[in-house]
């Protein structure tokens, strides 16, 4: 019974340094010697460039990538803002962590400065029960009083005689005026 427990740690022992687990630890700088928090570091497998596992910054740009089986990996890093960085050849051989030296990157040429999301409302809108006219979207509206747009919109006929106003043929139309409902009879509002 000693002499099996003895050899089965012998084997224990000969069969653990070729299942021992690497690591991988770093850090990620700008050009002033900065370390910068939050980027990106992908382990890749050499041969095929999969990954195999990724790990993000502390806020001193260091990075540590645990459980590791020894092997040939590549190593990339990213930032919003910085251009990609490629260590082509990582040998990971004996157990234990490798000390990669710095990892610079690159502020990116082509980072935009200021974007600016502009949209317009379009001059003509229908949805249900009614008919939206965005006056501020109209070139031609300009100096026109607001019974002058209702005359040109499509679908609106503007009695000026009777003071009245139909949409799609039918009578009765309430109107509203920054959103909210007229109660105004329609000869005032015309006025």
């Amino acid at each position: 019974m000693k002499s099996t427990m003895i050899l089965a740690f012998l084997i224990l022992m000969i069969i653990k340094p070729a299942f021992s687990q690497s690591g991988i630890q770093g850090r990620v700088y700008d050009v002033d010697s900065n370390g910068i928090a939050f980027a990106n570091v992908l382990l890749l497998n050499k041969e095929d460039s999969l990954l195999i596992r990724g790990a993000v910054t502390d806020e001193n740009g260091n990075f540590h990538i645990a459980d590791l089986s020894t092997g040939t990996y590549s190593i990339e890093s990213t930032m919003i803002g910085y251009s990609k960085t490629v260590l082509p050849t990582v040998n990971l051989t004996n157990p234990g962590d490798l000390v990669l030296g710095p990892i610079i990157l690159l502020e990116d040429a082509n980072e935009l400065e200021e974007v600016l999301v502009k949209a317009t409302k379009p001059l003509y809108e229908v949805e249900i029960g009614k008919m939206v006219i965005n006056v501020q979207s109209s070139i031609t509206s300009a100096g026109l009083s607001a019974i002058d747009v209702l005359e040109r919109s499509p679908g609106v006929y503007v009695n000026r005689q009777e003071n009245s106003i139909s949409l799609g043929g039918k009578d009765g139309v309430a109107v509203l005026m920054n959103g909210k409902r007229s109660r105004m009879p329609m000869e005032a509002l015309y006025q």
